[in-house]
């Protein structure tokens, strides 16, 4: 895996270089991002619609029009066949068990060292957890998201002016449409990805 060398910004030369570097590779990502637009579109109006979903199942075809045929309804015990779409009752029901479980975030350390620093990091996740109510903000949307579309992101920053300049984590969660992977990453959960590019709209005069 090649190394990128780190730019001298005040060079013209080397920025415009650069900048090329980091268009070829937001473009490259885009265009593989794009091709999974339509399908996230599919599965929102599948969780926001209470109509049965084309492809979803069509065996209750067959069966509708058999247990509601006059001539079988003797033998069918007098009971109708109705359909149900289960796609959105499944998936809140996962999610209500996601609720009552109450998941958290774990540290944890595989050397002595470290899971020594684990349990220092386990109380401070802990104490963010509980002030910034993130099983709710920020755990549940990221499990909603992440159960009906199959991906989606949480971003941890620090802002050392926060609390009277003592710090504060902060935790976002950050939709599956606004983050571009590396197009080039393998294994799971994007194991040998060397970007993750976060896109957001600001001011034209705050970008320059």
């Amino acid at each position: 895996m090649a190394r990128i060398k780190i730019p001298n910004l005040a060079d013209a030369q080397e920025k415009q270089v650069f900048d090329e570097l980091l268009r070829k590779w937001i473009d490259d990502d885009n265009a593989v991002h794009a091709q999974y637009i339509t399908e996230w579109n599919k599965i929102d109006e599948r969780l926001a619609s209470d109509i049965t979903v084309a492809g979803f199942s069509q065996d209750y075809i067959a069966d509708l029009e058999a247990r509601n045929n006059p001539q079988q309804r003797a033998t069918a015990a007098k009971r109708q066949f109705v359909s149900l779409n289960r796609a959105r009752p499944n998936h809140e029901s996962v999610l209500g068990d996601f609720i009552a479980t109450r998941r958290k975030l774990t540290v944890q350390g595989r050397t002595p060292k470290d899971r020594k620093l684990a349990r220092v990091l386990q109380s401070r996740v802990e104490y963010i957890e509980d002030s910034e109510l993130l099983p709710m903000t920020t755990y549940f949307p990221c499990m909603d998201h992440s159960f009906a579309k199959g991906l989606h992101w949480m971003k941890v920053t620090y802002n050392p002016q926060a609390n009277g300049l003592k710090g504060k984590y902060e935790v976002f969660e950050l939709s599956c449409r606004d983050v571009l992977v590396d197009c080039r990453s393998r294994g799971n959960f994007f194991r040998t990805a060397r970007r993750k590019t976060h896109r957001y709209q600001m001011e034209l005069e705050d970008a320059r």
